[in-house]
């Protein structure tokens, strides 16, 4: 994900591919050694729970962005906003669930995502 990301950004190395074997390997890197800091900081557990918050804001943000989407884009149809719209509810209700320390990741993570994007929108 983090080389599709840096594909319309001005990311420089991230978007790196590997002349021969034709990876991303720069994003290869930094994302397994996100993911060792990760895995070395935390519990099972919590990186479980982590993962499951992280799936619920991309999920999130799609249904929050399909309206937009179908305004941007004539070609993209969805049979109606009822869909989106419920996930989107189910989503915000889910997330007030979530104990401190899973709320606090979120946002953290969003936050950094927010970050990233500001400084390389072109």
């Amino acid at each position: 994900m983090l080389y599709a990301l840096s594909l319309d950004r001005r990311m420089g190395i991230i978007s790196y591919v590997h002349p021969r074997f034709r990876t991303p390997s720069v994003a290869i890197v930094v994302h397994v050694a996100v993911a060792t800091v990760l895995a070395l900081a935390g519990s099972f557990a919590q990186l479980a729970m982590l993962s499951a918050v992280a799936r619920l804001s991309t999920y999130l943000f799609t249904c929050a962005a399909v309206p937009r989407l179908r305004k941007l884009n004539e070609g993209f149809r969805t049979p109606g906003l009822v869909v989106p719209i419920l996930g989107t509810l189910i989503s915000v209700a889910l997330f007030f669930t979530l104990n401190k320390f899973n709320f606090a990741a979120a946002a953290i993570s969003l936050g950094v995502g927010a970050v990233i994007w500001l400084a390389t929108r072109r």
